[in-house]
């Protein structure tokens, strides 16, 4: 049995030793660049937003902004906590729309849903733009969430208001200066 582990190690090492020397090992180093790369415009292709609201009511918020916006719907699915629509743009690229709850980093405003967006594969930040402004317009913010919509002023009955004197005038300048008259004799070319 020793012998056949030891047979394979030798067997790869020979397999390695002739890939480097046969230049093979410049292609695999460009593909796993290339790999890279590809993961990298993966990773910047979504856009994101947070919305203080319940997950049912981003989703009908999305598919009604998806339906303004002409986009039909072709997958959903819902689980706990998240969900996922797939539509289409028009030049035929899948557009993926992720849901998923996260907490705020505001405690009294509890959970918020997070909306994710991917056109195609490395993304297109204007398309997510539209369709996440289109989905603000239908979000029913969570009560409790967000800021207030009036502050009001806190009144103690015992302490008579203080006027706030308004500022002083501000003084006008001058006008500027004008240049002395002159005569038309000065003017005129010396002959």
């Amino acid at each position: 049995m020793p012998k056949v582990n030891c047979r394979r190690w030798i067997c790869l090492g020979v397999a390695l030793l002739a890939l480097t020397q046969s230049g093979c090992a410049v292609a695999i180093l460009g593909a796993a660049a290339g790999g890279a790369a590809l993961g990298y415009a993966y990773l910047r292709g979504a856009l994101s937003r947070d919305y203080p609201a319940l997950l049912g009511d981003t989703i009908r918020a999305t598919k009604t902004a998806l339906s303004e916006l002409g986009f039909p719907i072709i997958r959903e699915k819902t689980d706990t906590g998240t969900a996922y629509i797939q539509t289409k743009t028009a030049d035929n690229d899948t557009v993926m729309v992720y849901f998923d709850v996260v907490p705020s980093a505001i405690p009294s405003e509890g959970a918020m849903t997070r909306v994710t967006i991917r056109v195609g594969y490395t993304g297109d930040d204007v398309v997510s733009a539209r369709i996440l402004d289109q989905i603000s317009k239908h979000i029913k913010p969570l009560p409790g969430a967000g800021l207030p919509s009036a502050v009001t002023p806190v009144s103690n009955p015992g302490i008579a208001p203080v006027p706030i004197p308004s500022p002083p005038p501000v003084p006008a300048t001058s006008p500027p200066p004008l240049a002395a008259p002159t005569s038309q004799s000065s003017l005129s070319p010396k002959r």
